[in-house]
């Protein structure tokens, strides 16, 4: 409202008062207005005189802000609530596909953006249909409301209302709601990016997954597993370190009871079903036991591989030939099938099945006995190996637990059983003459007149393999 004052009516305007007049007016005027206007920012945080704020949802798709009040009518701790609803213009983000549609609806507001590539997640620009923009360019529109949502509640019973979720205010305001004749609203609200699982972004049950996109065309693609999962539908190359231990049978006697190496391997993709993928592993391996440190051992020590034979009132000491030393080295390489699960965003299991070929050769040496009986010493050829060279077909199955911290690297652990058959050795070993005694021992004349002879060995080559190690991403499908 606007008005207009004529002087000419209350008095005859004086010139020397009416020019020092309007000055203090407006001094007075302001003095007057201040306390108010620091009373009424105050009060701001109370609904603008309706009551204390206590919960509040917008909806930017939908174009409308809901909000419970505490009446002011009410003492403080009382459980009474009021739900409102403001109705306000529909914004969301769009490429120009999808914004040329909309230029003839009235009221329309465009604002040019440059998003930057949302290749990586979360992601936070979506369009109204709730599909990722991968475009670094994009608009935000709004457009008028065609609805009116706009209106209030009476007092309810019940401070739930507080903490409850937007779904839940939204049907007590459609059911409770004083104006029926008003629009009722939606009780869905898309407000994150949608996922080819069925994801609702809003859903707090539910993590953060790689859906739908669109394109600078206006096409709607969905995301494929190898842009956000890692070891999807892309080839990755892994290396790691591996700790193999033999079974109790393996090359016995004349075995070390550990072996370290590495793997390496190739991950073919072949399908993929939702946060399940197959493809092929193709492998390779080299394992060997020559000096190497092995679960808290070093080298390979004679005593390591064979016990020696006890003698009554005596010391032994094993000892490997002068210049022989122990050396043992598995190679293998194979093919198969990879099962991967793609737990959360950054956790995958994976079971691996191999099968392929083995080759385990063992170096030629012997170990001597040395025994100390009061002033004499003896010593005799205790175990002669000869070189061996063993090859076979294999199957292996294992299962890895790899965490990617980024896109294209995983780092993992696994597990796995390699079995290769059994296999038979020769070798030539001491055997004493006669019996030991009662507690085990034998003579010294026993030992005098023991000889070599040729024996055999079966071997179960079996290994239980613990490896670690690192994947890369080279390459999506």
């Amino acid at each position: 409202m606007r008005l207009i004052f004529k002087p000419s009516f209350f008095f005859k305007p004086n010139n020397h008062i009416m020019n020092r007049k309007p000055k203090s007016l407006l001094i007075i005027g302001l003095l007057m207005i201040l306390p108010l206007w620091a009373f009424s920012q105050e009060r701001a945080g109370e609904g603008a005189g309706i009551g204390e704020l206590t919960n509040q949802y917008t909806c930017k798709i939908q174009g409308y802000t809901i909000k419970v009040y505490r009446p002011a009518h009410v003492p403080a701790n009382a459980n009474t609530r009021q739900i409102h609803v403001e109705t306000h213009a529909i914004s969301f983000y769009a490429r120009w596909p999808e914004l040329s549609v909309l230029l003839q609806y009235p009221a329309l507001v465009i604002d040019y953006q440059n998003l930057g590539m949302q290749n990586i997640p979360p992601y936070e620009y979506c369009d109204r249909n709730g599909y990722t923009i991968v475009d670094e360019n994009a608009w935000y529109v709004q457009t008028q409301n065609p609805n009116n949502y706009t209106g209030y509640t009476n007092d309810l019973d019940g401070s739930n209302l507080d903490t409850a979720n937007r779904n839940w205010l939204v049907t007590v305001f459609n059911q409770y709601k004083v104006q029926h004749h008003i629009d009722e609203i939606p009780s869905g609200c898309v407000e994150g990016c949608l996922d080819n699982s069925g994801h609702v972004p809003d859903d707090p049950d539910d993590g953060v997954f790689p859906g739908g996109y669109t394109l600078a065309d206006g096409a709607v693609e969905d995301w494929d597993f190898d842009e956000f999962f890692f070891g999807g539908s892309g080839t990755t190359i892994s290396v790691g370190g591996v700790i193999a231990r033999p079974s109790e049978g393996f090359n016995r006697p004349g075995s070390s009871s550990c072996l370290t190496g590495f793997d390496a391997s190739l991950y073919l993709p072949l399908m993929r079903r939702n946060r399940i993928t197959l493809g092929v592993n193709v492998s390779g391996a080299y394992h060997d036991h020559g000096g190497v440190y092995c679960w808290g051992s070093g080298s390979v020590s004679a005593s390591d591989l064979t016990d020696p034979i006890p003698m009554d009132h005596g010391q032994s000491e094993l000892r490997f030939h002068e210049g022989d030393v122990y050396s043992q080295t598995r190679i293998q390489g194979g093919a198969g099938l990879q099962l991967n699960v793609n737990l959360t965003r950054r956790f995958m299991i994976s079971a691996i099945a191999r099968a392929g070929y083995m080759n385990i050769n063992q170096s030629a040496y012997s170990i001597i006995q040395h025994n100390r009986i009061g002033d004499g010493d003896i010593a005799f050829n205790l175990l002669q190996l000869p070189e061996t060279d063993h090859s076979s077909f294999y199957y292996s199955p294992g299962l890895r637990l790899g965490f990617a911290p980024g896109r294209y690297v995983q780092f993992w652990t696994g597990i796995d059983y390699t079995f290769g058959g059994s296999s038979t050795y020769e070798y030539q070993g001491f055997v004493p003459h006669g019996e030991p005694n009662d507690q085990g021992f034998y003579s010294f004349d026993a030992i005098r007149s023991g000889e070599t002879r040729s024996q055999s060995a079966e071997s179960d080559n079996t290994f239980l393999g613990i490896s670690a190690g690192i994947s890369f991403l080279l390459w999506s499908r």
